[in-house]
């Protein structure tokens, strides 16, 4: 073997280390990229039944809807489009530690989360 097959097996190995990392990379994304459509999908499930449950009972318009989102999105100050976490965290009721607003159970004592509100799992 000569000094450029040397050269050239070191950058192959280079490669391909490099693919299998942005291929973990990938399988990582994807895996977030569920947990997020999962989320969304919560969301946008709450979001219309409860704007069919203000409009088939209450009679609220599209108008107010709308004048109602933009006083929601100016609640933290800015109109961007975006509600920003305003609500204490959650504390686990048997060992007290913060628990992610993402989770069923508390990470340290798998305690179920107390019921809170229905966002609390969609943020």
């Amino acid at each position: 073997m000569n000094l450029f097959d040397l050269v050239q097996a070191q950058q192959i190995h280079a490669a391909e280390v490099s693919a299998e990392r942005a291929g973990n990379k990938v399988i990582g994304v994807e895996g977030r990229l569920g947990e997020l459509e999962s989320r969304f999908n919560r969301l946008a499930l709450v979001t219309h039944s409860l704007w069919d449950l203000l409009k088939d009972r209450h009679g609220y318009t599209g108008e107010e809807l709308r004048d109602w989102v933009t006083l929601t999105d100016l609640k933290d100050g800015k109109l961007d489009g975006r509600l920003r976490q305003t609500t204490a965290p959650l504390n686990c009721h048997k060992c007290n530690r913060v628990i992610s607003r993402a989770f069923a159970r508390c990470m340290y004592c798998d305690e179920p989360a107390a019921e809170g509100d229905i966002f609390d799992r969609v943020h």
